[in-house]
């Protein structure tokens, strides 16, 4: 996701005003067939010329030509997609052409392009792509195209920036990711007014003078590199400007021309109206309350009475609808619901502000130039003596009040007050992450149920609300998620449900029962488990780790997580638990497992927690992670067994034993063997059944004993043979 939109937003600086030739920019494609490079597929030349006009507006012009050199980058590269913003720019492809590996120059079919917007149903806005197919992609042809963008509206009239990467970024085949191969000729020009100065920042490590030509009418600065290496796009990697070459350019560093420049769009608006008098009088009832309680109350009237259209800036570029209008069409996208927002707690005596968010779908920008690079809006408001200050979202419904996702935490932030405004990094201060299960095992009559109740916060909340409401086919998805804790075989009925996905104060939670079927013999033994790794796998943790032999990129997850599970094992009155099997604690300095079990009364509880803090890994250490991770399992399970209490029983019978025929004899030592079985003490349990074999050789009752214990204490191979011997000698299984 973060490819697809860094994409939209790079693509997004080639908007331009005025027209010029369309002259090539590149050699001609049968002239290119020399330029040679590795395996997959390689860009031959990736060409780009930004113009900026004296009144603002840019002329944008890309060249790409790419080798395809295997099967793989023939499908992926079979439909090329330009996204633009069509409120700001037009869009325009001057040609695409392939030579196929007979020789033979095809160009693209008219009937082969298609602009298309990118909204859908309650989602607004002004992205757009230009989308294209070129014939014969095959190993060993050579595609091009050129593109030119044109500025259409100027968004920020006192800021100009341009962004260039030697890169294509491509979405591979069914949308399996993305790719950026291989450059083998960069170049790029920028050409400015000479009256406007530009600063010019460099990202991934390039190091690369411009040459500089200055007129009295423009200066133009040229990069040309060669040879770039491609990069890996994986999940989990470090942020654009760690990784990826890219020239950066602003006529400023001074984030002050943001603040005016917004704060215009938004503090005319935020005058009181009849119609907001009305909704202020609404909530009057809170008029008397502290902050939060007037805050929550504008929150809440908002989720309930304005729906939330757009997931981006839409529906006009910056410029925010009016609080009326906003009002009376009882839906509005981001910065629509921040300015009533900002409205309406205006009119309850709260100070807010407006403020822009770059999203983690568009990357993580470094802010050193000015760039308006911010693709959301929300609300922030200062701290005061009753609380710490409140970042608020009103427009997303798969976060609790006050509504902003843990996801954003950390990502670039501008407050915008009117006095110069604030750049910030989101802090939110209840950023725990946190999955918990409680499971409880019952035996009623013949029938084992096992009741479960899962709770959330942070990302694992904001995971199952959303979920829970955006999913067609939520109910079976939701007894697939459980499976994870009972693999479903047929053995169990379920119910289950899902509480508080529309209540914006309270976590989502689940609840669910099994039902297992019922027990073939009242009285047989009932060993029931639990697991680290039931843990892990209802909450997906490590669910589709990279393998380590595949990590190009440092592997950094920005999120501490704590997940715990809480099991107890009720005993009925005619049964009593017994411990068969424990389960290891597990430190590896990446994470943490801590196991304990104790009896409570006549139950037995097992508590398992997990914690991992956030991470940043070199490629071996993400191989160190991995691998510790993968070998979980082999912690093993806890194992309880629910029997009947016939130890009292046998205690009494035992002493019996003991004082008519000594603590050293035959039957003393083989009753205290199984007596020392019953109670779980398999290790207590070893010595005696062996002195009894030793005792009598010949005792088919005492090898069957004997291999019991070997069993339950995990020699399997000698317990394999004392059954053995126990059989030849007559024991009947």
């Amino acid at each position: 996701m973060f490819i697809r939109f860094f994409l939209f937003f790079f693509l997004a600086y080639l908007y331009c005003h005025s027209c010029i030739a369309n002259q090539r920019l590149a050699p001609e494609l049968k002239d290119q067939t020399t330029v040679t490079g590795a395996t997959g597929a390689n860009i031959l030349y990736s060409i780009q010329k930004s113009r900026l006009e004296e009144n603002g507006t840019w002329i944008r012009e890309r060249y790409y030509s790419i080798q395809i050199n295997d099967l793989i980058a023939a499908r992926d590269y079979g439909r090329i997609n330009v996204s633009f913003n069509h409120y700001y720019a037009n869009a325009e492809i001057d040609f695409a052409n392939v030579l196929n590996s007979k020789g033979e120059l095809k160009a693209v079919q008219p009937d082969a392009i298609q602009i298309k917007a990118l909204s859908g149903t309650n989602f607004y806005d002004e992205k757009s792509e230009m989308v294209f197919s070129l014939p014969e992609v095959e190993p060993g042809s050579i595609i091009e195209f050129q593109f030119r963008t044109e500025t259409k509206k100027v968004a920020i009239d006192t800021v100009y920036s341009d962004l260039s990467t030697p890169h294509w970024f491509q979405r591979r085949a069914a949308d399996n990711g993305w790719r950026a191969d291989p450059v083998v000729n960069y170049q790029y020009q920028l050409t400015t007014p000479s009256s406007i100065e530009m600063k010019h920042q460099l990202f991934g490590g390039l190091n690369v003078a411009p040459k500089s030509t200055v007129s009295k009418q423009y200066s133009v600065k040229s990069w040309t590199v060669k040879n770039i290496d491609g990069v890996a796009i994986e999940d989990f990697m470090p942020p654009f400007s760690e990784v990826y070459l890219a020239i950066k350019s602003s006529n400023t560093k001074d984030w002050q021309k943001v603040d005016s420049w917004f704060w215009k769009k938004v503090e005319g608006k935020l005058g009181s109206t009849a119609e907001l008098e009305k909704v202020i009088k609404q909530l009057k009832s809170v008029e008397n309350g502290n902050d939060i309680t007037k805050i929550r109350a504008v929150y809440e009237y908002l989720e309930n009475n304005v729906r939330y259209i757009s997931a981006h800036l839409g529906r006009g570029g910056y410029d925010p609808h009016s609080p009326n209008e906003t009002l009376h069409n009882g839906y509005g996208d981001c910065k629509d619901q921040t300015t009533l927002a900002l409205a309406l707690l205006k009119g309850l005596g709260v100070e807010a502000y407006p403020v822009l968010v770059q999203t983690p779908a568009s990357g993580k920008s470094d802010t050193g130039l000015v760039d308006v690079f911010f693709d959301h809006v929300m609300v922030w408001i200062p701290a005061t003596s009753e609380h710490q200050e409140i970042w608020m979202d009103s427009t997303g419904d798969r976060a609790l009040f006050p509504g902003v996702s843990k996801y954003l935490s950390g990502q670039p932030a501008f407050i915008v007050d009117g006095a110069g405004g604030e750049l910030r990094n989101i802090e939110q201060k209840d950023t725990e992450n946190t999955g918990h299960i409680d499971l409880v095992y019952r035996v009623i009559g013949s029938q084992i149920i096992a009741e479960v109740s899962v709770s959330h916060s942070g990302i694992f909340e904001e995971f199952t609300r959303n979920w829970w409401q955006r999913s067609t086919n939520r109910n079976t998805e939701l007894k697939q998620l459980l499976s994870t804790i009972f693999e479903d075989n047929g053995q169990y009925s379920l119910t289950a449900e899902v509480n508080n996905a529309d209540n914006i104060f309270n976590p989502v939670e689940i609840v669910a029962r099994f039902s297992f079927d019922e027990l073939d013999d009242p009285e047989e033994l009932i060993r029931l488990g639990a697991s680290a790794s039931q843990l892990l796998s209802f909450f997906g943790a490590n669910r589709g780790m990279q393998t380590p032999e595949s990590r190009i990129n440092r592997y950094i997850n920005p999120y501490n997580i704590t997940l715990s599970m809480n099991v107890r094992f009720e005993a009925p009155e005619n049964r009593v638990t017994a411990v068969v099997a424990s389960a290891e604690g597990a430190g590896k300095g990446y994470f943490l497992i801590e196991q304990e079990g104790f009896y409570d009364a006549s139950d037995y509880v097992v508590k398992v927690k997990y914690t991992r803090p956030k991470l940043d890994l070199s490629v071996k250490e993400y191989e160190n992670f991995y691998n510790s991770t993968v070998k979980i399992p082999e912690l093993g399970g806890w194992v309880v067994a629910l029997q009947f209490d016939k130890v009292r029983n046998e205690e009494e019978v035992l002493e019996d034993v003991k004082r008519a025929h000594g603590d050293n004899s035959f039957v003393y030592l083989l009753g205290l063997a199984r007596y020392q079985i019953n109670i779980g003490e398999f290790n207590r349990a070893l010595k005696p059944a062996e002195k009894a074999v030793k005792m009598d050789s010949n005792s088919a009752e005492a090898w069957y004993t004997l291999g019991v214990v070997q069993g339950f204490s995990g020699d399997l191979e000698e317990s394999e043979k004392s059954f053995e011997k126990a059989k030849r000698l007559g024991y009947e299984f």
